[in-house]
């Protein structure tokens, strides 16, 4: 049980491994972009959009390897009516490698054969392109490049994050290896608090918590205050996610930090112990689900679609109307009349708010080139990549299809994919979705392809500053020592963080020995060697 607990807790607070194509590229990317309209939200004809070709700029027919990002176990065959209109419209051939970006086998194959590509593309190129950049699989770029063939691409990307953060995250040995790629809900949007308001009423709660002590106060009364009204002692205010607590101390669990020019560990510091001591007294006080510990994220799910808790933590995706099994949707379909309210992160003694947000991250499913690959197919590929950026109508016909037949726009002018339709095998076939069209959509382009309905809890998002974890600072490279002991040092972690919430060990009296141990494990040589590729 407890190797199960902690390869739970692990899933939700390791974000070393947070960035799967689950949220950046395979779904969750675009899941909550149900479609909209910029200019106009129809094409008349594909026609038109080859007709706007600059004069000129293309008149050199190129022809490129091009590996395409793929639905899971679904690699895309040439031929598709998206690649042809690429071709007409840039004036290239395409030769797309019929390759499982997602499978590591094929994936090591096709390079250990000796296979090149100009464009190429996964959703774990971080993990990869260091290696292959040393390998001579890959070739550099320069900054200029990217910045004179792919403008409207690169002020998307500025717009969602620091180039000082992601600048370095591409560099390696001094020189630029790829066009960077994000994404709002990788870059911006931080996870929220939903209280159900039936339950605020029925305790006497008028508004939102702003503070700690607001919060806590929520979380008594929703505990003991019988907030169903069933005459039973039967729930609590809070379950397993502690982010907007975390965030008023400014530690997330198992993360690193660069803290006044020095690499620290958030599980060793002084912040983090007064954030467990906290947190073992709302336990001991009987505000947290005691079962939290064993749960899985099905069953917490479960407890607040049943009415056992009041709050709930979670991405705004996972709250949008939209979205399959939303949580929303658990309670508000099943108890008429209510209501949610989103409130955003509260603030603590010292004034700091915030709530779990991943750190920007911008290699997985950036573009790279290969080693062979000319700067003129270098330029006409950025060139395409800006395109499916600045020319709404190009996007939408690559990413949503054609209308009537995979999507429709309804009233308000947003686009309705046929969902029925769009199964995995189905995009693959179409070459839509994705495969072409994985573009770093910014604010302004988010809010006008979702969903009234989906807003709220994402404006919610806006509205609060995000508390990274993992590792928390642009790094030049590798550091080998934290691949091999942040496992253990990750595990003692997460024990002794269930441990001091419930009881089992006092903070205080076990803090010493528990550093040492984490110290033991190898703490110190893990952050001496993020001391010697971190770029302050």
């Amino acid at each position: 049980m407890r190797r199960n607990l902690l390869k739970e807790f692990v899933l939700v607070l390791a974000i070393s491994v947070v960035f799967t194509a689950a949220f950046a590229g395979c779904g969750r990317e675009e899941a909550s972009n149900t479609g909209g309209k910029e200019k106009t939200a129809e094409i008349d004809t594909e026609k038109e959009i080859t007709a706007q070709t600059q004069k000129g700029k293309f008149d050199k027919k190129l022809k490129l390897t091009w590996i395409v990002y793929n639905q899971f176990d679904n690699p895309v065959k040439e031929g598709t009516e998206t690649q042809k209109l690429i071709e007409e419209r840039f004036n290239v051939e395409l030769d797309i490698p019929e390759l499982d970006v997602h499978s590591e086998e094929q994936w090591t194959v096709y390079w250990a054969s000796g296979n090149t590509a100009d464009h190429i593309i996964s959703n774990n190129m971080g993990k990869y392109y260091r290696k292959f950049a040393d390998q001579g699989i890959l070739r550099p770029i320069t900054e200029d490049m990217l910045y004179k063939n792919a403008p409207n691409y690169m002020k998307v990307v500025e717009e969602l994050i620091d180039p000082k953060i992601f600048m370095p995250q591409i560099t390696y040995k001094g020189e630029v290896w790829g066009i960077p790629y994000t994404n709002i809900a990788k870059a911006k949007i931080s996870f929220i608090m939903a209280a159900r308001k039936s339950w605020m009423d029925r305790v006497g709660i008028a508004k939102a918590p702003e503070t700690l002590d607001d919060f806590y106060n929520m979380c008594v009364k929703f505990t003991r205050n019988d907030p169903d009204g069933n005459g039973e002692d039967d729930t609590y205010g809070l379950h397993s996610r502690f982010s907007y607590v975390q965030g008023t101390f400014g530690v997330y669990p198992n993360s690193y930090y660069d803290i006044d020019g020095r690499v620290v560990y958030s599980g060793a510091t002084d912040e983090y112990r007064e954030f467990l001591k906290l947190m073992g007294k709302w336990f001991k006080e009987g505000l947290i689900d005691p079962e939290f510990v064993t749960d899985t994220r099905d069953i917490q799910r479960a407890k607040w679609a049943e009415g056992k808790i009041g709050m709930l933590e979670d991405h705004p995706w996972w709250f949008a109307s939209s979205t399959p099994n939303n949580v929303s949707s658990m309670v508000l379909d099943k108890y008429p009349g209510e209501e949610l309210v989103y409130f955003p992160a509260v603030k603590g003694p010292e004034g700091r708010a915030a709530a779990f947000g991943y750190y920007p991250e911008v290699t997985n499913n950036a573009v790279y080139f290969g080693a062979d690959t000319s700067d003129e197919k270098v330029e006409r590929i950025m060139n395409i990549r800006d395109a499916i950026v600045e020319d709404w109508d190009l996007y939408v016909r690559l990413f949503y299809g054609e209308k009537g037949k995979t999507y429709d726009v309804n009233e308000e002018g947003i686009i309705m994919p046929n969902k029925e339709l769009l199964t995995k095998e189905k995009i693959s076939e179409l070459g839509i979705r994705q495969t072409f069209a994985l573009s770093p959509n910014g604010e302004k382009r988010f809010k006008m392809t979702t969903l009234k309905s989906d807003l709220p809890p994402y404006e919610t998002a806006f509205k609060q500053k995000p508390l990274f974890g993992g590792i928390v600072f642009p790094t030049s490279g590798f550091n080998k020592v934290h691949t091999e002991k942040s496992e253990d040092i990750a595990s003692l972690s997460n024990e002794f963080y269930f441990n001091a919430i419930t009881g089992k060990a006092d903070v205080d009296s076990k803090w010493d020995s528990y550093v040492k141990s984490l110290n033991d494990a190898g703490l110190q040589e893990v952050l001496k060697g993020f001391e010697e590729v971190i770029v302050r």
